[in-house]
């Protein structure tokens, strides 16, 4: 019965949000997930959140060297990580990050300080 329910987008009665994240594709082949550090990192923090059937994640790569039209007419020179929440896209890395920590259920789990830096 659990299992069910999140299948169907639900868990625990409520609704699992559904988070896109668009990265840079790879120049081998334009599909594969690309070489971008922020791209991954972004990628494995949503992806362990996934796992745990917290988020339903959307990953899109998107190759710069020939961006689809749809891409350049909703974000025009914006390079990925791109990350899409609810309608809302965000397109800064510390924009993303901290949307990941304040707005993504388990997510401020994700990113802990250094206790030399705290």
């Amino acid at each position: 019965m659990s299992d069910e329910n999140q299948e169907n987008g639900t868990r625990n009665g409520q609704e699992v949000p559904e988070i896109e994240l668009i990265i840079k594709a790879s120049t081998i082949d334009g599909r594969r997930k690309g070489a971008c550090l922020f791209c991954q990192e972004y990628f494995m923090d949503l992806y362990l959140l996934a796992e745990l059937k917290t988020i339903s994640l959307k990953v899109t790569t998107v190759d710069m060297q020939k961006p689809p039209p749809d891409f350049r007419t909703n974000f025009e020179a914006t390079h990925p990580p791109i990350l899409i929440d609810n309608g809302l896209a965000i397109l800064e890395n510390d924009k993303i990050e901290r949307h990941i920590m304040k707005s993504v259920p388990g997510g401020y789990n994700l990113f802990v300080q250094d206790k030399e830096v705290a």
